[in-house]
């Protein structure tokens, strides 16, 4: 049963509806009192309200977000807590996300609009890593959409709950420091199956901002083909591939440039060190000939 009933008020917002039930959160619709403009109201679920990593993770997420300024990034509007001490994190609100539009097409998105919308997954991902973050958990649930139709939407970057500091990054960023304290056993693998990269198999403390960019040509291919990379569930099974088995790219032979196919191809090395950045992949993105 959902913590929140439409009509309450939380610090200010107005609860609409339920949402949405995710790993740790409780999602509603609201309205900010004072200016009657949409939010979204994130709540950590009360399952985790005594799990202390858990809760410092969804914590630090506020704070992050808080933050950042950037306009593929979806915006906090404020932080705080509500029923039995839960914290909540208020943001922008977002009607549409990549996960339902998926859900409606079997065969992909349209590549001029693939391209259009992964240039902005980019970029904001090249934020992301200038500030010393690298977000672990690229997948479409977590890529808001503003608008129910597509041709329309831009994209809002959502769910840092996984997101990873660099070390360089700790001295600069009081929000880092703190999430810098919060114990990632070895060993652990934190993420989306279908979305990510070989060493986050191995180890979550193994995050490289390259991993993300696996995780972006993971995404890149869904939204052409309609399914993840690798059409398997058993986690060994989806493992072995994503540590050894080539990407199957010759699926995207007769419907995308051969350019597009090589940038994918270098996203998607098993190592690391043959990736391309996030600068270089938005810097490719952006030089691509977008069919119409």
């Amino acid at each position: 049963m959902p913590s929140l009933r439409p009509g309450e008020t939380l610090c200010g917002f107005r609860i609409e509806e339920f949402i949405d039930s995710g790993a740790t959160s409780e999602v509603y619709r609201a309205t900010m009192l004072e200016t009657e403009a949409p939010a979204a109201i994130k709540l950590l679920h009360p399952a985790w309200h005594t799990a202390d990593t858990i809760r410092a993770r969804f914590e630090n997420e506020g704070r992050t977000l808080l933050g950042l300024q950037h306009p593929h990034i979806v915006r906090a509007i404020g932080v705080g807590e509500g029923p039995e001490d839960l914290p909540f994190l208020a943001l922008e609100w977002a009607p549409n996300d990549l996960r339902r539009q998926l859900q409606r097409s079997n065969d992909g998105l349209d590549i001029a609009i693939t391209i259009r919308l992964t240039r902005q997954l980019a970029d904001a991902l090249c934020t992301l890593h200038t500030h010393g973050l690298i977000h672990r958990d690229l997948k479409p649930a977590n890529i808001l959409l503003t608008s129910l139709h597509l041709r329309d939407a831009d994209v809002k970057l959502a769910d840092l709950g996984l997101a990873k500091h660099l070390p360089d990054a700790l001295a600069a960023s009081p929000s880092a420091l703190e999430l810098s304290r919060i114990s990632t056993a070895r060993g652990t693998r934190l993420g989306t199956w279908e979305y990510m990269a070989p060493e986050l198999w191995i180890d979550a403390k193994n995050a490289h901002p390259k991993s993300d960019v696996y995780g972006l040509g993971c995404l890149l291919f869904h939204l052409l083909v309609g399914h993840p990379l690798f059409r398997v569930t058993d986690e060994h099974a989806l493992m072995f591939h994503h540590l050894f088995e080539p990407p199957p790219l010759s699926a995207l032979e007769n419907s995308v440039p051969a350019r597009l196919r090589d940038l994918m191809a270098l996203m998607l090395t098993k190592k690391v060190d043959g990736r391309p950045t996030m600068t270089d992949v938005h810097r490719e993105l952006k030089a691509l000939d977008v069919p119409r």
